[in-house]
């Protein structure tokens, strides 16, 4: 085989790898981005579970200092905090249709939020219609079990959402150190191939270039029928039989002048 054949099949070759490597990567590259939109989803999920946890906790001290002090204010803050709420459940919902959220948990989540207003709001008409003390007694017997019980079963929502997050985090470290090494796999497979190629190249030509350069050596000392010492079909060959050629008419005698 000659020397450019060899050059043009190694080079094919070194192609079909490096795009055999690229593929990998571009794959890897895909499940990179899958895993940390499942990561950007989950987190999204939780920071809105979050927030409306904190303004359902606000429901709670808002309304019982108003049903104790009797303050405006307090009322206001409870007002704010249900409002805040459904704005928050709301933008959850859009997020959800924009893709940047999991909606999984939105129905549980009202259905909590509408049972804890319910109750609230029953408390609200008791103080309106000016009695405060039943308005008291239903505070504590009538709001805070059912607010305890929606607590609870939020606080349970919330958990799976941390849980869904812990693990979507996890499963993206993963990912990203998959990728990593099989990346830096794909660059030493390259390497080993090229200094493989580079190796066996300049074994097959320096081998053969020796050899000639001791067989022209020879034949300059005046001997003949010198083995070449190499074999092949290749341009070091065809330079070898020039040579020879070119010694073989040097060493003919020639005819004199007339």
């Amino acid at each position: 085989m000659t020397l450019r054949a060899k050059v043009t099949l190694f080079s094919f070759l070194f192609l079909a790898a490096s795009g055999a490597v690229g593929a990998w990567c571009l794959i890897n590259i895909r499940r990179e981005e899958d895993a940390f939109n499942r990561s950007r989803l989950a987190l999204n999920t939780h920071a809105a579970v979050t927030d409306i946890e904190y303004f359902l906790n606000r429901q709670s001290r808002a309304l019982a200092n108003y049903v104790l002090l009797g303050d405006e204010a307090e009322k206001l803050q409870l007002v704010q905090a249900q409002t805040r709420c459904r704005q928050r459940v709301e933008d959850w919902q859009k997020a959800v249709q924009a893709g940047n959220a999991v909606g999984d948990e939105i129905r549980i989540v009202q259905g909590l939020l509408k049972r804890v207003a319910g109750e609230a709001q029953t408390v609200l008409k008791g103080v309106d219609a000016g009695r405060r003390v039943e308005a008291m007694e239903a505070v504590e017997k009538t709001f805070g079990p059912v607010f305890d019980r929606a607590l609870k079963d939020f606080h349970a929502v919330k958990g799976r959402t941390e849980d869904a997050k812990a693990e979507t985090e996890a499963g993206m470290l993963d990912n990203l150190r998959r990728n990593h090494m099989n990346l830096l796999g794909g660059l030493i497979f390259l390497a080993v191939l090229g200094l493989t190629f580079l190796l066996w190249q300049y074994r097959a030509t320096i081998g053969p270039v020796n050899a000639l350069r001791r067989w022209a050596d020879r034949m300059a000392r005046g001997e003949r029928n010198v083995p070449l010492g190499f074999w092949g079909q290749n341009e070091l060959m065809d330079l070898a039989q020039s040579i020879g050629e070119m010694a073989i008419q040097l060493m003919r005698p020639r005819s004199l002048p007339v």
